[in-house]
């Protein structure tokens, strides 16, 4: 159960960190999709299949959307 509630503390700080950052970006400037998968620990050959089998974002018309689950917050933005 802990560990369970350190891995969504620990997704919603990442979640939030880079929903913070893709804000920040002028708009049309998006987020590299290399750079948002190294900070979940993907490796180098990752694609972006791994975030989406994570259950950390949905991808639609060329936009991640990260999701909602363990992040209370967020319930969901686009980066």
């Amino acid at each position: 159960m802990i560990r369970v509630e350190e891995n969504k503390m620990r997704r919603c700080l990442l979640l939030s960190e880079l929903y913070r950052e893709r804000k920040a970006r002028p708009r049309g400037e998006g987020l590299f999709i290399a750079d948002l998968a190294q900070r979940f620990g993907a490796g180098p050959d990752f694609g972006v299949h791994y975030l989406i089998e994570k259950g950390l974002i949905t991808g639609s018309m060329g936009y991640l959307t990260l999701t909602a689950i363990g992040v209370d917050t967020l319930e969901g933005g686009e980066i």
